[in-house]
C-alpha cells in the first residue's frame, strides 16, 4: 500500500486487492473515498509504490505476480494506461517510484532472477532500465 497527499491535502492511496488479485486507487477527500481499479488482467498489484505529476494525477509502479514482470500505470484523461516495465525474469517487487521534475517517472525495483536492484528511468516515451 502506498499514499500520498495532494496540494489540498486529498489523500491518494494505491493498494493490492487480495480478493480480487487487482490494483487499485483512492482518492479521498471531503469526508468520502473513489476506488478505481487501475489493473486488472493477473494477479498484480503488489508492492505498489505512488507519486503525484504536477498536475497532482496519480502514477504507480507496481509487481504483476503472475507473469514476474515491473509494471508502470499512470492516469491521464480519466483512464489508467499501464504498461510493462520489465519483463527479464522474475522482476518488479519492492517498487519505489518518484516522478523529477518533468514528470519523468523513475522506478527501483528487486530482481529476484539475479538478486540485484535495478533502476528504470522513462527517456523519450520508453521507459529505458
Amino acid at each position: 500500500m502506498a499514499l500520498k497527499l495532494d496540494n489540498s491535502d486529498n489523500a491518494h492511496v494505491s493498494f493490492y486487492n487480495s480478493s480480487s488479485g487487482t490494483l487499485k486507487y483512492a482518492l479521498g477527500g471531503g469526508g468520502s473515498w473513489s476506488i478505481d481499479t487501475v489493473d486488472s488482467s493477473a494477479i498484480v498489484g503488489l508492492y505498489t509504490s505512488l507519486d503525484l505529476d504536477n498536475s497532482q494525477n496519480p502514477h504507480v509502479s507496481y509487481y504483476d505476480e503472475t507473469n514476474g514482470d515491473l509494471k508502470y500505470a499512470a492516469l491521464g484523461a480519466g483512464a489508467w494506461i499501464s504498461q510493462t516495465v520489465d519483463s527479464s525474469g522474475d522482476v518488479g517487487l519492492f517498487t519505489s517510484l518518484s516522478l523529477d521534475s518533468s514528470n519523468n517517472p523513475h522506478i527501483s525495483y528487486y530482481d529476484n532472477t539475479n538478486g540485484a536492484l535495478n533502476y528504470a528511468e522513462l527517456i523519450g516515451n520508453d521507459l529505458d532500465h
